[in-house]
């Protein structure tokens, strides 16, 4: 026969004869795994069958040869798991796992590599095969030396981290199905609940009612009565007709069912699930996480849903053993089913699965823990909401907070939307039509239960409309100052009960709770009005006020009573109505018909127009008053306070996270949230920033967020409906929410996550430890091998910025403060290079930067970056950080002068005439001012110091003595909070130089300090106090430096003094003092 060389290794030779693959190996080889095992390694679908044949001087090992064979490059996860499944359970192990060592035949894997690579199991052994294996599936971009330092670098205990994320592996290894995924957390929470009546609805197999202890009553229903028959136990109560069932359940459990049936079915469910639980049950209802449904293959299926995360559909979904149709629905439509259904969702759980192919850790099923809720039906109102294209961008999220506000504790008939559909030339315009986005929007809302009917104002119905209203007929829709009257008309005749909630689509509403609509409308019931206005703000609760006008942006109406007002009289001017529809009714009521409400736990809020051009501002309030928060300047007003900063949630924690991100995807931010959750220490806060993000990212963040009972507590959820960019995110963080100056800042962000369950306690442990900065380490996912150090953080602008972005970047919030305007250029926030705009003013005046060598971060470098290349271009980001480091640079060499003294003094006093003309030659020598930040000298030097022409923003500095910014004078740019009380005096000297001006007691403190930190010190005389004392003299017998010639506290008569003695001396008085220590005589 002819042969061909395969390839020739430290083992053996490998040949072929086209029909057959041998490998030669020498007699001496042990061979006893293939003579015991050769046969069966055939039935594993990744191994051939293997024949040993002996020879006189070579055993071979022999197998079917596959022409047609591709080199392997990665994936095949679930084969590769299959194959060292197969060998484990056979006593085998594999021990050289690379891609070299696999073919792909026939779209499936093969392993070739036979001989010593298979050898006896040992728990050791394998645990190194399945770490090589995730390894080589995870990180398939490596070269082979690459891969070979990998293994060198784990098999030693280096880096830990590089297998971080293998348990997902070591599942599919394991072959888990639903019994282990899914029902495992059923049983935990019947269990937590210890019920004594249980009913399964939709129990399938009988799998979790059989496995329940006989002390609990058990019975089960299912459209499929004969599984139940074959499968439930004895004891185990088949219930034949659910709808003759009168008895009442402690526990009713539903798994898998909602997400198999159509929407009326859904609502059937849940009404008879209510009507059979009893009123402190509880109910569990599962279903196919929805956030994960478009991964293919899992450890329970094999194909997925293809469709929109927003769009409700029906889809063709493949187990593991069947396919059948289920249906796709956002979080969004199960939250709004069981609320409308009676339920309180008390809390949601997520299980772990693995998506295959990335082998990323998903969640398959969610959860509902719920209760019943007290509801109050209102059968005979209706809520109509009118709307307009210009709210195509939020309608969505306007009208589901208003749905969901309104009926927290009580129930409308029906919830109608009135559609205004005129687009183009329009009065009171503050944003483009797009009627296409609106219908979408729209669309949606009806789909995830939100609204259930649109009435959008049929023009052909105008006119008769019209007649029945008025007493004159106009053929403009709108009233002559812009309001709409035909499509809220065209509502009211589509409304079929006697009353209706309208209100406008932009309206914002605050529910404590206390109060209710259904209590309102009871008001409105017993005072007989024909018109009730909710509340607008207030701090307390008060009586209602009779003959207030109608309330056109949020009332209730008698409609019955108001038809027996037709027809009001309207004018017409232009063909347009001279009056807006509730103005013609004000006309046709008295008194005792209109009622307005004053309450502080069910008001509404307006948006003006041109508070919905200011980015986020609607979204943050619309937030706040979800969230129970109501700022004072609210109070009393009908308008919605415009300052952002003041419906911001408020964090002092010690340590602070700050994780923000736009459109990352549901996996990468499920890697986020457990790993947080898996953090040793667990003292801090997150604030949680989306950025305008796709509904599948900011409903999933907003899930967990919401209902993991470990997020619930310790979160600010900050949503922004408008994309603003991570630096603008991380403005308003620092600015309005993070307002403790000692706050730990983590930086983290959302498509990363903390590896190391260790990583905040590392982290705090350096800030106990004196750090007021640290950054790093990170391992990045598309370079596992790569390390970064940062060489030194003093002037690193001199080294490209060396790597002081290096995540996760923490620091003192107080720091943040020397960023100013410092994360904007030409009027618009940086957008690349974006950790140097933050960490260059940072690390300048950090005293104790350390970077935490410690592998603690998991840095996946994400699509936004891409994305900025492509928008800026590849020269933009390094334009960019050439900026901002020629910016850190001028700012390193712009030195710092504190001026010091008496704190007392009245602004007309010559001395401090005398400080203020100081700051303002300080500044126009190019100087930084630096003072105590209060009243006095302080004040005098920063006020003189912004009259300067030198002058730009971040020339002043205020190192204050409280923890509030708010209490340094009004000329401070950067604002240092220490907290420090008198103590603060040893920061206020840290500067370059300090200029002294009379003073007291704290002033000689600030001096005495400033001696010891070799600082060079003028004292400014004529003005008494401790400058005049101390004047031309040491402070005690020290040498600080020995090269200069009568060191002292220099005294000046003169303000030009002052400055030739800084030109002269500032760069001699240059040393550092380190520590006091104290040193034994021996």
């Amino acid at each position: 026969k002819n042969y061909r060389i395969l390839g020739i290794g430290s083992e053996g030779i490998v040949f072929t004869d086209e029909n057959k693959v041998f490998k030669a190996l020498p007699s001496s080889s042990d061979v006893s795994v293939y003579l015991e095992c050769g046969k069966e390694m055939g039935s594993c679908e990744e191994l051939y069958e293997i024949e040993v044949l002996e020879g006189k001087n070579f055993k071979f090992l022999c197998h079917w040869y596959d022409s047609s064979c591709e080199r392997y490059i990665g994936g095949h996860t679930l084969e590769l798991a299959n194959l060292l499944r197969f060998l484990r359970d056979h006593g085998l192990v594999l021990t050289n796992i690379k891609k070299d060592n696999f073919l792909v035949v026939d779209g499936h894997l093969k392993y070739i590599d036979y001989g010593k690579s298979i050898e006896r199991f040992s728990l050791t052994k394998f645990q190194r095969s399945v770490e090589r294996g995730y390894q080589m599936l995870r990180y398939t971009n490596l070269s082979k030396p690459e891969f070979r330092q990998m293994i060198s670098m784990t098999y030693l205990g280096e880096d830990a981290g590089l297998n971080y994320g293998i348990a997902s592996f070591e599942r599919l290894i394991e072959k888990r199905y639903k019994e282990q995924e899914h029902d495992p957390i059923a049983f935990r929470i019947i269990k937590e609940t210890n019920p004594r009546t249980f009913l399964d609805y939709g129990a399938g197999k009988c799998k979790i009612a059989n496995n329940l202890p006989d002390s609990i009553e058990r019975s089960v229903y299912d459209i499929d009565k004969k599984t139940l028959r074959e499968r439930a136990k004895a004891g185990i109560r088949i219930i034949e007709n659910i709808d003759s069932l009168s008895e009442k359940f402690d526990f009713i459990n539903c798994n898998l069912v909602l997400c198999c049936t159509d929407r009326k079915t859904n609502e059937y469910i849940l009404r008879k699930i209510h009507t059979l639980l009893k009123d402190d049950g509880t109910a569990l209802i599962s279903i196919c996480n929805p956030f994960f449904e478009d991964v293919d293959k899992t450890e329970t299926r094999r194909s997925g849903y293809h469709g929109g995360y927003s769009d409700s559909l029906g889809y063709r979904k493949g187990d593991i053993f069947a396919s059948r149709v289920e249906y796709h629905r956002p979080f969004a439509y199960y939250e709004r089913m069981l609320g409308k259904s009676g339920f309180r969702i008390e809390k949601v759980i997520e299980d772990f699965g693995v998506d295959i192919d990335t082998l990323d850790e998903i969640g398959e099923h969610i959860f509902f823990v719920c209760k019943k809720k007290l509801v109050k039906d209102m059968p005979d109102c209706t809520l109509l909401i009118k709307a307009n294209p210009m709210e195509h961008g939020s309608i969505y999220r306007n009208v589901s907070h208003i749905v969901r506000q309104l009926e927290k504790n009580s129930t409308f008939a029906e919830v109608l939307l009135s559609v205004d559909p005129m687009v183009g030339k329009k009065p009171r315009r503050y944003a483009d039509d797009d009627l296409l986005s609106f219908r979408s929007e729209v669309k949606k809302l009806q789909s995830d239960g939100f609204i259930d009917r649109v009435v959008e104002s049929d023009e052909s119905n105008k006119k008769s409309i019209f007649s029945k209203y008025f007493d004159a007929v106009a053929t403009e829709s709108h009233s002559l100052n812009g309001q709409q009257i035909f499509a809220t008309l065209s509502g009211f005749e589509a409304v079929k009960t006697k009353y209706v909630l309208q209100t406008d689509s932009d309206i914002l509403y605050f529910n404590e709770g206390r109060g209710s609509v259904f209590e309102a409308l009871e008001d409105m019931k017993e005072t007989n009005a024909l018109t009730l206005s909710l509340s607008i703000c207030h701090s307390e609760e008060g009586p209602a006020v009779f003959g207030g006008r109608t309330e056109v942006r949020s009332c209730l109406l008698d409609l019955e009573k108001l038809k027996e007002k037709l027809p009001l009289h309207n004018a017409v001017v232009d063909n347009r109505y001279v009056l807006p529809w509730h103005r013609s009714l004000d006309e046709k009521i008295d008194e005792s018909e209109s009622v307005r409400l004053f309450s502080s736990s069910l008001f509404f809020v307006h948006p003006e127009n041109e508070s919905k051009k200011i980015p986020n501002l609607v979204s943050y309030a619309r937030e706040s008053l979800e969230d129970g928060r109501v700022p004072s300047e609210q109070v009393d007003l009908v308008n919605l306070c415009e300052n952002k900063a003041r419906w911001a949630n408020l964090c002092d924690n010690g340590m602070v996270l700050f994780v923000r991100g736009r459109n990352t995807s549901p996996t990468k931010l499920h890697r986020l949230f457990v790993s947080i959750k898996a953090q040793s220490f667990k003292d801090f806060t997150m604030v949680y920033a989306d950025d305008a993000s796709e509904p599948i990212s900011s409903e999933y963040a907003r899930f967990q967020i919401k209902y993991d009972m470990f997020f619930k507590d310790k979160t600010i959820f900050v949503p922004n409906d408008i994309s603003v960019g991570s630096l603008a995110n991380f403005d308003y963080f620092y600015r309005n929410i993070a307002v403790n100056p000692d706050s730990i800042i983590v930086n983290v962000d959302n498509d990363d996550c903390l590896f190391d369950a260790d990583a905040l306690l590392k982290i705090k442990k350096e800030f106990d430890c004196g750090a007021d900065v640290t950054v790093g380490s990170c391992l990045r996912l598309d370079k596992p091998l790569k390390r970064y150090h940062v060489e030194s953080f003093k002037e690193c602008w001199k080294r490209n910025g060396d790597n002081i972005w290096l995540h996760p970047k923490c620091f003192k919030r107080y720091l943040c403060n020397w960023i100013q305007d410092g994360l904007i250029r030409d009027g618009k926030f940086i957008g690349v290079s974006t950790d140097y705009a933050i960490m260059l003013p940072i690390v300048e005046h950090a005293e104790n930067p350390r970077q935490i060598k410690n592998l603690i971060y998991l840095f996946d470098p994400s699509k936004e970056n891409s994305t900025k290349i492509l928008k800026y271009g590849e020269g933009k980001p390094l334009e960019m950080r050439r900026f901002l480091l020629e910016r850190g640079r001028k700012d390193h060499e712009k030195k710092v002068v504190a001026v010091i003294g008496d704190g007392n003094i009245l602004p007309e006093s010559e001395e401090y005439k005398a400080a203020k003309s100081l700051g303002r030659a300080l500044v126009d020598s190019g100087y930084k001012v630096q003072t105590g930040g209060l009243g006095g000298v302080m004040e005098a030097a920063l006020a003189g110091a912004k009259e300067s022409e030198r002058y730009v923003h971040g020339t002043t500095i205020a190192v204050i003595p409280s923890k509030d910014a708010n209490d340094a004078n009004e000329y401070a740019d950067v604002v240092v909070p220490t907290g420090l009380d008198i103590m603060r005096n040893s920061k206020v000297v840290d500067a370059n130089a300090v200029v002294v001006i009379g003073g007291g007691a704290g002033t000689l403190s600030e001096i005495s300090i400033a001696w010891q930190k070799f600082k060079l010190i003028i004292a400014l005389k004529g003005f008494g106090g401790w400058a005049d004392k101390l004047a031309g003299k040491p402070l005690d017998s020290r040498v600080r430096y020995p090269k200069v010639e009568k060191d002292s506290i220099y005294g000046v008569m003169t303000i030009e003094e002052v400055l030739r003695l800084l030109e002269l001396n500032i760069d001699k008085y240059d040393r550092k003092h380190s520590a006091i220590k104290w040193r034994k005589n021996k």
